[in-house]
């Protein structure tokens, strides 16, 4: 019985800490699109990378910074690290998503994706040496 117990608060442990989790990302999140908007105020185009973590982290970036990208702009999202692979999103005004991605697809040559309008997302199978230094001088340069 002692042992079920020990379980069963461990996994409730284990859920708070992922809500937690959750929350902070969160609010990293806004921080990072608070970071993005005085970019693209300043460039017109900003780049947003995260290791570890995918579409979700991305999204609430996305989420917060969406009326910062109605007339103009870009925004190079990449998540992932090494042979795990990861994400790229582009998001922005049509022109800029297209001459953006076509810049992705050379530097990243087993990149799948797609998209239409001022939005394309791709899934990379591995990240090269010197591929995110390659993205981010995309839209720093």
């Amino acid at each position: 019985m002692e042992v079920l117990e020990k379980v069963e608060k461990t996994n409730q442990n284990v859920v708070e800490m992922k809500r937690k989790e959750k929350r902070l990302l969160m609010e990293i999140a806004k921080f990072e699109a608070d970071r993005v908007k005085a970019n693209l105020q300043a460039t017109g185009k900003a780049w947003v990378y995260r290791a570890d973590e995918g579409l979700e982290y991305i999204n609430w970036v996305v989420h917060e910074i969406k009326d910062s990208l109605k007339e103009s702009g870009v925004v190079l999202f990449a998540s992932g690290e090494g042979k795990k692979g990861g994400q790229v999103l582009i998001i922005g005004d049509e022109k800029s998503v297209e001459a953006v991605a076509t810049k992705v697809k050379e530097i990243l040559k087993g990149i799948k994706g797609g998209g239409k309008g001022g939005k394309w997302q791709g899934k990379v199978m591995e990240w090269g040496k010197k591929d995110l230094e390659a993205l981010r001088n995309i839209v720093e340069e």
